[in-house]
């Protein structure tokens, strides 16, 4: 079994803009293992930065579960 340091399940997250709801992670999932090297890229406005401020404690999911270490 791989040592995980991060795990991210299921991931929701939309944004609410001039009354319509922008969903920008859809059920998304991340395991990071011990002494991986990850890098995050793709398109502008493809919920990267959003991805890495939920994985910060910035924000929060509206759904999805994120385990530190264990």
């Amino acid at each position: 079994m791989t040592d995980h340091v991060l795990t991210a399940t299921n991931l929701h997250f939309a944004y609410q803009s001039k009354g319509e709801s922008l969903t920008i992670l859809s059920g998304t999932d991340l395991a990071l293992a011990r002494g991986e090297t990850v890098a995050v890229v793709g398109a502008s406005g493809t919920g990267k930065s959003t991805l890495l401020h939920i994985l910060a404690g910035l924000d929060t999911p509206q759904q999805g579960e994120i385990t530190l270490c264990g």
